[in-house]
C-alpha cells in the first residue's frame, strides 16, 4: 500500500526510525562504516558538502581516475588542483582514509590488458606507484572495472591476487567495487531457466577472489530498473515500476553474494540519485520506458512546488511520482486502493506520463538496517555530489555514533 509522505523527514523523527541500531552498531568491535564517492563533474557541491559532514564518514572516494585503452592512468578529476587538496587535507586531519577510485569501462581494453603477463604488470605497477607516491596520501585504491567479459574472469583474479600483494607490501587497501549480480530466478522466466540453460551462464566477476584478495568490497545495489523480472510482473503491471533500489531487490543481490564474500567485507552500496522516465501503457499490461534525466531529493521537493503533485512511498521504499508530461497535477488523489487505469487517468494508450523514483533519507535507512541485519561492514553513497537535503547528511551522524 502506497503512504503519502513529507519530504522533509524532522531529525527527532529520524532518531525513532534509527532507534536502537544506533547503539547496537557502536558495541560491535568491528566498526560500521560509511564511505562515499564523490564525482569529479560535481566536485565543487560534492566536496564543499562532505567537508562540511566529514567527520561522520569513515572514508572518501575521489571519482575517478580512469584508464586509456592502453592501460595508462588518466587523471581525470585533477586530483592536485582544488576543491580536491582542500577535501583530502581535511580527511587527513578527521582521520578519514582515502580511497580514490580507479574507474575502467572498455571490456575489450580490459581483457586486453589483464590478459596479457607483461601488461598486466606494467598496469599493477602504476596503479601501486599512484598509491605510495601521490603527496595526497592516500590509504588505498579502490578498483571499478565494468563491462568486463566472462573470458577475463581467471585474468581479473590474478589482476587482484597480485594487485592486493603489491599493495600489502606498500601498507595500502585493496578496495573492489562490483556490480550487482541479481539471483538467476529473478533474471529469467522459469520456462527458459532450465538445467542445460544455467550450465551456460558465466561470470565475469569471481566472487570467491573478490573474498580472498579484497580487503572491502562494494556491491553497487543501485540502477536496478527492469532487471528482476519477478518484481516487475509483481509491482509493474497496472502501475509504473522502475525503482533505482527496490529493498527487497537489494536484499537478494546482497545473499547471494554472501554466499562467497564474508559478511564484514561487503560494504552495501546506496543511491543519492533517481531517475525520470516517460511511460507509455501497452496494450498487453505494462507499461513502456525512456529514461529521461537523473533526479535527486533536492530536484523531487523542487518538481513537487512546481506542480503539486505530492510524492508517495512505493512499495520499492523510494518515493515516485506520476504526472502527465505537461507537468499538470492531473494525477494528485490517487489512492492506495486503485489503481491508475481504474481512475481513468490514462486518457489513450499511448498518452505519455512522467515517472519517477528518486531514493531519500528513509531509504537510506532501509538500506542501513539491512547491512546491520546481516552484519556487513558498512556503507557506501553514490554520490556525495550536494544533490540531497541535509537529513541524508543527519542519517549519517546518527549511524556513526
Amino acid at each position: 500500500m502506497k503512504k503519502y509522505l513529507p519530504l522533509y523527514i524532522p531529525l527527532f523523527f529520524v532518531c525513532l526510525l534509527l532507534g536502537g541500531g544506533v547503539t547496537s552498531a557502536a558495541t560491535k568491535t568491528t566498526p560500521f562504516t560509511i564511505s562515499g564517492w564523490i564525482p569529479y563533474w560535481k566536485k565543487t557541491d560534492g566536496a564543499s558538502s562532505t567537508i562540511s559532514n566529514i567527520q561522520y564518514l569513515s572514508s572518501v572516494s575521489p571519482f575517478s581516475y580512469e584508464v586509456s585503452s592502453s592501460g595508462k592512468i588518466i587523471d581525470k578529476m585533477k586530483i592536485g588542483e582544488e576543491p580536491w587538496t582542500s577535501l583530502l587535507t581535511e580527511a587527513r586531519k578527521r582521520g578519514v582514509t582515502v580511497y580514490p577510485t580507479i574507474s575502467w569501462f572498455d571490456g575489450e581494453a580490459i581483457h586486453a590488458t589483464l590478459s596479457d603477463k607483461t601488461k598486466r604488470a606494467a598496469h599493477i605497477a602504476a596503479l601501486v606507484d599512484l598509491v605510495s607516491t601521490s603527496t595526497a596520501s592516500f590509504d588505498g585504491i579502490d578498483i571499478d572495472y565494468e563491462n568486463k567479459k566472462a573470458e577475463t574472469r581467471v585474468h581479473f583474479s590474478t589482476f587482484l591476487k597480485e594487485l592486493s600483494s603489491k599493495l600489502k607490501a606498500k601498507n595500502k587497501k585493496l578496495i573492489c567495487t562490483i556490480e550487482s549480480r541479481t539471483p538467476l530466478d529473478s533474471r529469467f522466466s522459469p520456462e527458459k531457466l532450465t538445467k542445460e540453460f544455467i550450465k551456460t551462464i558465466e561470470y565475469a566477476n569471481d566472487f570467491p577472489s573478490f573474498n580472498l584478495y579484497c580487503d572491502s568490497v562494494r556491491l553497487m545495489t543501485y540502477d536496478q530498473g527492469r532487471a528482476d523480472l519477478k518484481l516487475n510482473s509483481l509491482m509493474g503491471t497496472s502501475t509504473p515500476y522502475s525503482p533505482v533500489a527496490d529493498i527487497r531487490w537489494v536484499e537478494k543481490v546482497l545473499k547471494l553474494a554472501l554466499i562467497d564474500i564474508k559478511a564484514s567485507k561487503i560494504i552495501l552500496g546506496i543511491p543519492s540519485y533517481g531517475y525520470k522516465y516517460e511511460v507509455v501503457p501497452i496494450s498487453s499490461g505494462g507499461f513502456r520506458y525512456e529514461r529521461l534525466r537523473s533526479m535527486n531529493y533536492s530536484d523531487l521537493f523542487a518538481l513537487y512546488k512546481s506542480t503539486g503533485v505530492l510524492p508517495s512511498r512505493s512499495s520499492s521504499g523510494e518515493l515516485e511520482m506520476l504526472f502527465n508530461a505537461t507537468g499538470t497535477p492531473s494525477y494528485a488523489g490517487v489512492t492506495a486502493t486503485t489503481t491508475h487505469r481504474e481512475t481513468g487517468l490514462f486518457t489513450s494508450k499511448e498518452a505519455p506520463l512522467h515517472y519517477i523514483s528518486v531514493p531519500d533519507p528513509q531509504s537510506a535507512l532501509d538500506k542501513i538496517a539491512l547491512a546491520k541485519k546481516y552484519k556487513l561492514g558498512g556503507v557506501v553513497v553514490f554520490k556525495l555530489d550536494g544533490g540531497f537535503q541535509d537529513t541524508l547528511w543527519d542519517v549519517f551522524r546518527l549511524t556513526k555514533k
